[in-house]
């Protein structure tokens, strides 16, 4: 059975590129170690369901990170050198120089637009059969908050769901944190990450905004 189910996974890989390991300005282990750290760890295994698609990012987001916005102006977690190109670590220590226009370029134009490309692809194929398509962000997050998570005060739950009130059904919502709950689970809404990545214009012509998380 087929479901109109599409999953982006940008966080589960760890691989950088041969070519890219001389942007960094620390050791190849402590890159290696800010990967250890930041993936989302297993999540292209633990959101893999017959009958469903997903969309896997190629490379580390330690290399680029693909749920974030291109531009740095727009991009929240800029601020802390963890835009689209990551310059700096979990801790807030450099691990890469700035790159030109041209490397920052190439790096998006061979990782990034075509990850997103993928996503327009498999959305477009679900809305051409079923009509409609559930697009599902699928990440993971550590029980203790990064450094940067300043908010971040109260306890974690076991499980966030992070929505936009424009394109997230509230019925959804009730249903999946319901059951969840019955699990034996403890959920938050938006907490402590929120949003989800959503087409910014008509599903007919994808553009995707990255949430901040």
């Amino acid at each position: 059975m087929d479901f109109p189910i599409v999953f982006n996974i940008p966080h589960s890989s760890s691989n950088i590129p041969a070519d890219g390991w001389r942007f960094y300005t620390v050791p190849d282990w402590a890159v290696a170690c800010e990967i250890l750290i930041l993936n989302d760890w297993f999540t292209d295994e633990i959101f893999s369901f017959e009958g469903t698609k997903k969309v896997v990012a190629q490379v580390s987001r330690v290399y680029v990170d693909t749920e974030r916005f291109v531009d740095d102006a727009q991009e929240f977690m800029s601020q802390f050198g963890m835009g689209v190109i990551y310059t700096k670590g979990a801790f807030g220590n450099e691990i890469r120089r700035p790159l030109t226009e041209q490397e920052r370029e190439k790096i998006l134009q061979e990782y990034y637009y075509p990850h997103h490309q993928a996503l327009e692809v498999a959305i477009q194929e679900s809305i051409d059969k079923h009509e409609h398509c559930l697009l599902i962000d699928a990440h993971s997050f550590p029980d203790k908050p990064f450094q940067y998570e300043r908010s971040c005060s109260q306890e974690r739950p076991d499980i966030c769901i992070g929505l936009t009130d424009s394109n997230t059904p509230s019925e959804i919502v009730e249903f999946i944190s319901g059951r969840l709950r019955e699990c034996g689970y403890t959920v938050a809404i938006d907490y402590p990450y929120a949003g989800c990545l959503i087409p910014r214009e008509g599903l007919n012509n994808c553009q995707f905004s990255p949430a901040s998380a």
